[in-house]
């Protein structure tokens, strides 16, 4: 794990997230949210997602114009935000840790790859959702399972980060009855043939990713030149 970035000297760990220097220093970067995006097989075989593409020509584009993409507000979005320490503090309770918020940690030197937890400690880290509908947050306390993508970003945060264990946790204070009924945990374990996967998929997409920056004049670190 990497928390400064060596071109422009910022210790990323400490930052908080959300913040604009938080958003700058993710430009151009993989992180865990789309690393999904990366690895979804297209429809024919042996060829790779629409999805892909256009996230590829989304970090392109970040690079090229060291410009932070405008995020549209959702309420989603905000109510996710906004219940996050609620959630934290609930997990702090069942699993009684402590748990450590951080800004941006990068899997190594070469700064492509990224994650920006909801916590971390020293054996394991956190994802939090807080879904807006509880009907989302009854399904997952009900089946046990969580969404494909969501497992991908767990496994791409162990891959990032070399730890071993992520937890999942889905919140909804709306919920009444048991306590439990509010929040559950469903881990995630380090799965040797996602690791393999990424340590495959991800080095192709930034070779991709690099080869169509050079034919466009840009290399990956300029988008952070003018900080």
């Amino acid at each position: 794990m990497i928390f400064t970035n060596s071109i422009t000297g910022v210790n990323v760990y400490d930052m908080e997230q959300g913040s604009d220097d938080w958003k700058l220093h993710r430009l151009g970067v993989v992180t865990a949210s789309r690393a999904h995006d990366i690895i979804k097989p297209g429809r024919a075989k042996g060829s790779h997602s629409e999805a892909r593409k256009a996230y590829m020509l989304e970090l392109i584009a970040q690079v090229c114009t060291g410009l932070v993409p405008e995020s549209a507000t959702f309420k989603q979005a905000e109510w996710g935000h906004e219940n996050e320490p609620l959630a934290r503090e609930a997990y702090e309770a069942l699993e009684f840790v402590s748990v450590n918020q951080c800004g941006l940690i990068y899997r190594d030197e070469s700064l492509r790859c990224a994650i920006s937890p909801d916590g971390i400690m020293e054996d394991r880290g956190l994802e939090i959702k807080n879904p807006f509908t509880s009907q989302v947050h009854i399904a997952t306390l009900l089946d046990g399972k969580i969404k494909p993508e969501y497992a991908t970003q767990c496994q791409y945060s162990l891959w990032v980060t070399g730890l071993d264990r992520w937890d999942f946790a889905s919140f909804d204070w709306r919920m009444r009855g048991r306590p439990e009924n509010r929040l559950v945990v469903i881990p995630q374990y380090r799965d040797e043939e996602v690791m393999a996967r990424f340590d495959e998929e991800i080095p192709k997409f930034c070779a991709e990713m690099d080869e169509a920056l050079e034919r466009l004049g840009f290399k990956f670190g300029q988008q952070w030149e003018k900080i």
